[in-house]
């Protein structure tokens, strides 16, 4: 009898954290600062808080910095902590090397209103080209880069629109692989809302492919985001960053490396981009 109450004491436990993951699992995945941060806040010349519209009329902070002449423009897709205000020094490199930036708002991050879901994400991702679009700049003129989880919302987006390239910085296969390596003893594959299944979106993309990766990420492993490049087709280009984690490949030269892949012809005058 004793053995039976044991039993149920760890059937009840399990099913606690069970309920527990399923209800609260987006709190696990999404980590967003709340606080609204401004370009001015941060030392940052020349970038423009630019308020972009959702579904719902809601509001997603965004952050714009306008191209060098014959500089290409990316929409920079974050992780999932943080903010844009907290990439002010990756925006600054990017800026300083003469690239155009449009550091995209996420739901719920920043200041921005809404709720952070895979949905909700994909739906900015596609606001955020499309403003790019409608400025003017043509779309062999756009880079789309994702950071993290932000790669499987670039990866997405390249999925469904033009791009001149793609870069991923340490991006994972998909989110439920991730979870189900983390949490072996759940039924991830039933519990989980954002799958962000990059692996099914990768062999899609119809633009050359860059992807960054350290080789001391402890948050998600190199080996996952190798096989997330093995899935893509040429033209496609992997580069692991010895010594570099998850959270600082801008400390490692990354900017240079993005530099000499994208092989731009800047004796060309694509003019400037705005930034008002």
């Amino acid at each position: 009898m004793k053995a039976f109450f044991s039993i149920l004491i760890v059937l009840g436990g399990y099913a606690v954290l069970v309920w527990f993951v399923h209800t609260h699992q987006r709190d696990l995945l999404y980590f967003p600062s709340t606080e609204r941060i401004s370009p001015a806040d941060t030392g940052l010349d020349l970038v423009r808080e630019h308020e972009l519209k959702i579904s719902g009329d809601r509001t997603l902070y965004s952050w714009f910095s306008g191209a060098q002449p014959g500089m290409p423009t990316l929409l920079y897709m974050h992780g999932n902590a943080g903010s844009v205000g907290t990439r002010a020094d990756n925006l600054r490199k990017l800026q300083g090397a003469g690239f155009g930036v449009y550091l995209l708002g996420y739901p719920g991050y920043g200041g921005s209103e809404g709720e952070p879901t895979e949905a909700s994400l994909m739906e900015a991702a596609n606001a955020g080209y499309d403003h790019l679009r409608e400025r003017g700049i043509p779309s062999d003129r756009i880079v789309l880069m994702g950071e993290s989880l932000g790669s499987a919302v670039a990866v997405k987006l390249a999925a469904e629109r033009d791009a001149y390239a793609l870069i991923l910085l340490a991006p994972m296969l998909s989110v439920l692989e991730r979870a189900e390596a983390s949490y072996p003893f759940l039924p991830v594959r039933r519990l989980l809302k954002d799958t962000w299944l990059s692996s099914d979106y990768i062999d899609r993309i119809d633009m050359p492919l860059m992807v960054v990766h350290g080789t001391a990420d402890q948050v998600v492993p190199m080996e996952s985001g190798f096989q997330l490049f093995h899935l893509a087709a040429q033209p496609k280009e992997f580069n692991g960053v010895k010594g570099a984690g998850h959270n600082n490949l801008f400390e490692y030269k990354l900017v240079t490396i993005i530099d000499r892949f994208i092989k731009l012809d800047t004796t060309k005058d694509y003019g400037s981009s705005r930034t008002d």
